[in-house]
């Protein structure tokens, strides 16, 4: 599997050629794989939910068949309203399509359908946005109603008996929809614009995806505990910088390509397998599931995926034209779902040896447990309505918040967006409605010049830039930011991720052995090795002086004002770190403590000062003692300033 791999990583940011096609395993499905993926199948169905019971599939079908009906009625009357004949009115036809995870078969009973409306050319995208959404709102049955029509590819939004769906539109250059018409003909695509060519290669897409799988079971079973890992593990979310549905969807059909008789479970394992490998190259090839024709058949000419520097994970689309279903990666998302890669890997090794279960593999995600800044951003609205389409636009562009972080702001080391919004206690009466979107903030081992992480540049620019979106009602939305320590959460986020809410623990008190560096010297081989932080103890029972919890190190100044759109970053400077001897041949340990909080700065809820390390002491001879550890950081005076 290496070797076969090593050609393709070595071609820097090219179209894929025919040498990453080739069938890597032909043989059936071992008993013992048999057996895991019973087991898979179980922990799927029992313990998350992954199947839709056959009532919840019967509800979806009601859905698409009102939907469908309520479409073709506003077709005919959209018709008779430009003036078209009535036999036209009554031939003109439309096609509700579904694609994505519904058309796919991995649906859960929460999932939502995504679908496509296709019309007649004479039917255009604001009699959708506006007649149709009239037609719409009127239901008894449709509730949540909402339009996106800024997004890439324009969108509504509702729930139609109980039913997510989300409803794309597409024309067609026919006077007619027929009820054989075959959308997966290239021709169906001359003369429609962009917008259209990409709400109809959803559903293009998918179905060519099907086309290419050799055991449709085995590639759903697979898919099902992919989009169920990826989302407990923070890694699904176009819009987010991750993985959307239709790229994982094409990660796990190349491996069905490479496996076509393998079982789930060793189609998972072998999915880990294989994206760490090649995700771990410094020049990545695309993944697509056939050759990339940016041509086409018929010479149409339509803009098309070409390998850029810029691609950092591509993933290419089946049907023409071909794009880059990735194209929202950036470098440190990248990071943190290779990371991904690399841990569903481990455990998935552990399961074939009958160490770990399949429960494992899916644990969720300690993303609000593991950092120690986070930026929340909280969306306000003062009615439901304003709401559902203030959200989804400030949801499009928290990734340019991101990399705003990441590319302007000095000490930054990345900014690590969580996928899902949740919706938070309000602190302001006026706005009742408060949905919150957080971005974990990792910061560079050493602080910048000064000792400073200034935002206030990046933030207040971002915010203009929301606020001055024309869809957006002054008077009735609102954006707050603020940063947030990560013991200062909001309960929510522990209960709809871990289900657990971090213990604060209480700092113990610098002991008197800490304020000064002490020497442990050993006469003779036989005596027990022995190192000491600030004083002597066993090496297995390190007295720990301060606690290690969020509470030492870097903060973030919140300027607590009505819209905290000014948010500056501070590092302050480290205490003189001890020495760290060790004792007997070896070198000496680390040494220094972590930092203490002590004095207040204005403008600061808290003062605090990071602790650092000793550097490591030299290398004692035979029976000798350890060189002492080096010091590292010292107390200074300076003034701390914060922009905002």
């Amino acid at each position: 599997e290496k070797e076969m791999m090593k050609p393709t990583m070595g071609m820097p940011r090219q179209v894929p050629t025919s040498t990453i096609f080739s069938v890597i395993l032909e043989a059936g499905p071992s008993a013992r794989h048999l057996a895991q993926t019973e087991q898979l199948e179980a922990t799927l169905k029992n313990d998350f939910s992954m199947y839709a019971t056959p009532q919840e599939n019967s509800q979806r079908e009601i859905a698409l068949g009102r939907l469908s009906a309520v479409v073709n009625d506003w077709v005919r009357q959209v018709t008779s309203n430009k003036g078209y004949a009535t036999t036209l009115a009554e031939q003109a036809g439309a096609k509700v399509l579904t694609f994505g995870s519904f058309r796919l078969g991995v649906h859960s009973g929460s999932s939502d359908i995504d679908a496509v409306v296709v019309v007649p050319n004479y039917v255009s995208a604001t009699d959708f946005f506006n007649e149709l959404y009239s037609l719409l709102q009127g239901r008894s049955d449709v509730e949540e109603l909402a339009t996106v029509t800024e997004a890439f590819v324009p969108i509504m939004t509702m729930k139609l008996y109980g039913i997510s769906i989300d409803l794309l539109f597409a024309y067609v250059d026919k006077d007619k929809i027929p009820d054989d018409l075959d959308l997966l003909d290239e021709g169906i695509l001359r003369g429609i614009p962009e917008k259209c060519v990409l709400s109809l290669n959803g559903y293009r897409g998918t179905e060519i995806l099907l086309h290419h799988i050799p055991k449709i079971q085995n590639f759903r079973t697979t898919l099902r505990a992919i989009k169920l890992w990826a989302k407990n593990r923070g890694v699904y979310s176009n819009v987010m910088g991750y993985l959307g549905g239709v790229s994982w969807a094409l990660l796990v059909a190349r491996i069905c390509l490479y496996y076509p008789n393998s079982a789930p479970s060793f189609l998972l394992n072998r999915f880990f397998f294989f994206f760490k490998q090649w995700y771990s190259s410094k020049t990545i090839g695309a993944i697509a599931l056939s050759p990339v024709n940016v041509e086409g058949t018929l010479g149409l000419g339509l803009k098309c995926w070409t390998p850029s520097k810029a691609d950092v994970m591509p993933i290419i689309t089946p049907s023409y034209p071909p794009q880059n279903s990735t194209y929202n990666v950036s470098e440190s998302t990248f990071a943190i779902i290779r990371s991904e890669f690399e841990r569903g890997e481990e455990i998935c090794i552990s399961i074939d040896k009958g160490e770990k279960s399949w429960k494992d593999l899916f644990e969720p995600t300690d993303f609000f447990h593991k950092f120690r800044i986070y930026i929340q951003i909280n969306i306000l609205s003062t009615n439901i309505d304003d709401h559902r389409k203030w959200k989804p636009f400030i949801e499009s562009k928290v990734r340019r918040l991101v990399k705003k972080l990441e590319m302007g702001v000095g000490g930054v080391r990345y900014a690590h967006p969580f996928p899902d919004s949740f919706d938070t206690p309000t602190t302001n009466p006026k706005y009742p409605f408060c949905t919150s979107f957080f971005i974990a903030i990792m910061l560079h081992t050493r602080p910048p010049k000064g000792g400073i992480v200034d935002v206030s540049n990046v933030v207040p620019e971002w915010v203009q830039l929301v606020k001055t979106w024309e869809g957006r009602n002054k008077e009735t939305m609102e954006i707050d930011l603020r940063s947030v320590m990560g013991k200062d959460l909001p309960d929510v986020v522990f209960e709809e991720t871990t289900g657990k809410k971090p213990v604060r623990r209480k700092k113990r008190k610098r002991t008197k052995a800490a304020e000064g560096a002490s020497t442990a010297t050993t006469t003779g081989v036989k005596r027990k090795r022995e190192a000491v932080i600030g004083g002597a103890g066993p090496v297995e029972k390190k007295p720990r002086l301060v606690e290690e919890n969020e509470e030492n190190g870097m903060y973030i100044a919140n300027n607590n004002n009505n819209n905290n759109n000014n948010v500056g970053m501070v590092y302050n400077k480290g205490v003189a770190g001890g020495v760290h001897p060790g004792a007997g041949r070896g070198a000496g340990k680390m040494g220094g403590i972590p930092g203490f909080a002590e004095e207040k700065i204005p403008g600061l809820e808290k003062r605090e000062i990071g602790g650092v390390e000793g550097m490591p002491g030299l290398e004692g001879g035979a029976g000798g003692a350890g060189g002492a550890g080096g010091i590292w950081g010292q107390v200074k005076e300076e003034k701390v300033t914060v922009e905002g």
